[in-house]
């Protein structure tokens, strides 16, 4: 878990359970399902290769987001892990952007 969601959690203990829980939702599912639109390079995931939620998971989390919209295949890309830390928690791509996907 990085700093930003580590401080995050600090702040709003009762949020962690509730937003792992959250992240989980179709995220497997569609990595499964998905897979090579998800990693056309068929890129080997691991500590340097990291799966990430474009429209933060944290963020749907407080917008209310339907966690299947977070966790669709249309929100996930591999970047490195150094990209993913950079990133924290923002997102990629607005709410509009993240339904218009999903539809």
């Amino acid at each position: 878990m990085n700093n930003l969601l580590k401080k995050y959690f600090s702040k709003y203990p009762d949020k962690r359970n509730n937003c792992y829980i959250y992240s989980l939702h179709n995220t497997s599912e569609s990595w499964n399902n998905y897979f090579d639109e998800i990693n056309p390079n068929r890129i080997v995931r691991g500590p340097e290769m990291h799966l990430d939620h474009i429209y933060s998971k944290l963020d749907g989390y407080e917008n209310n987001i339907d966690p299947k919209i977070i966790g669709h295949h249309s929100n996930l890309r591999l970047i490195t892990r150094r990209e993913n830390s950079l990133k924290s928690r923002r997102s990629d791509k607005t709410i509009e952007q993240l339904i218009e996907d999903y539809s």
